[in-house]
């Protein structure tokens, strides 16, 4: 609320002012370079300006409460609005707006000006330029979502991004909604999954369906936070999903990954193998399983690597994997599972295809 009893309402056909007093209401007279309804409003900042725009119109409008005036920012005013297709507002610890949707631009506070343009973004799909989701935390990062390209954080000052997603433990890539940052948690709500990621360890805690979560797709691009009842709230089609912000953090072990066999060229198999197993040069294509025994919680997400230095592949909840046409050698795969409440375990499995016997012979010849 930016006045005492009064409610603004953001909608395509106009900025509207309601009494909730008397539950009287009306339009807020507007600058005539508003031509399509303010619709994204944020809150007021400790200067006293509020921030808002018009989503996809190119239109963003600043708001000082005190005196009730607009200064409207467009493509064509001066100074002017870096992109048209704007969709999201967001404040950043060192007192700075930053304006996002078809491109991430900065209004710097102390010199009233944009100054900052990025189109280009961090993670695999850096390319994308619709953003979809931007939030900003009191530690000088902003939060990002753009298409299929999981959680982006932006470090303001030292200008470098950080990506975060299935590879580091996201259940999903692409993200439906998100709430603020609470604490150090923010909550991220996709199609099977609800998330609670934590800015600073970077741990993760997944919810599915077992734990109450909704079988709809949520649609509204945030969750929203009651400070007072201490809740949150997700919006789909048909239901809004109330769930509490603290919870749990269960302490749970488990049992270390176990391979449990390796099934050589679909013809024989090899029960609980240890490691250094010996094949021969035509046993090459290989299926390996594993599992870990945990009565608590079958919910793990599992990845491996064939290098030390290459990144995690996701298996998600496959307990499999397919090797073929492997090449005589030695292998060290590493194996990682990451459980409901963040709790991870790696095992390391070792095992060597021999050379043929014809390149092992060595000739001597008078």
């Amino acid at each position: 609320m930016y006045h005492t009893d009064t409610l603004y309402i953001g909608t395509s056909a106009g900025l509207l002012w309601l009494d909730t007093k008397t539950d009287k209401y009306g339009k807020v007279p507007m600058p005539s370079e508003v031509s399509q309804g303010l619709n994204m409003l944020a809150p007021v900042r400790t200067d006293g300006y509020a921030w808002m725009c018009s989503q996809l119109n190119g239109i963003v409008a600043r708001y000082h409460v005190p005196t009730r005036t607009f200064t409207v920012f467009t493509p064509k005013t001066n100074p002017a609005l870096p992109f048209s297709k704007i969709k999201s507002i967001a404040y950043d610890s060192y007192g700075d707006v930053w304006i996002g949707g078809h491109s991430l631009a900065r209004w710097n506070n102390s010199t009233n000006q944009f100054d900052t343009l990025i189109t280009v973004y961090g993670g695999v799909k850096k390319f994308n330029e619709d953003m979809l989701m931007l939030n900003a935390d009191s530690k000088g990062s902003l939060w990002i979502h753009n298409v299929e390209n999981g959680l982006l954080e932006y470090q303001i000052k030292e200008k470098k991004w950080h990506s975060y997603s299935i590879k580091e433990g996201l259940p999903s890539d692409a993200l439906e909604c998100f709430s603020n940052i609470i604490g150090n948690d923010i909550w991220l709500g996709s199609a099977n999954n609800l998330t609670r990621f934590n800015i600073q360890t970077k741990e993760t805690v997944v919810y599915d369906f077992s734990d109450g979560y909704t079988e709809e797709v949520p649609k509204g691009k945030a969750i929203d936070f009651d400070i007072i009842a201490n809740k949150l709230y997700l919006f789909t089609n048909q239901l809004v999903t109330e769930f509490p912000a603290q919870s749990s953090n269960k302490v749970h072990k488990a049992n270390d990954i176990l391979i449990q066999e390796i099934r050589i060229n679909n013809a024989r198999s090899v029960f609980r193998p240890s490691n250094g197993v010996s094949l021969n040069h035509n046993e090459n294509n290989l299926s390996l399983y594993f599992s870990i025994i945990d009565y608590e919680n079958s919910n793990y997400r599992f990845f491996y690597k064939m290098k030390e230095d290459e990144d995690w592949i996701p298996l998600k909840e496959v307990r499999t994997l397919n090797l073929s046409g492997l090449n005589p050698g030695d292998y060290i795969i590493q194996f990682k599972a990451i459980g409901k409440w963040g709790e991870q375990k790696q095992r390391a499995f070792s095992f060597v295809i021999e050379k043929p016997w014809w390149q092992s012979l060595v000739f001597s010849f008078q």
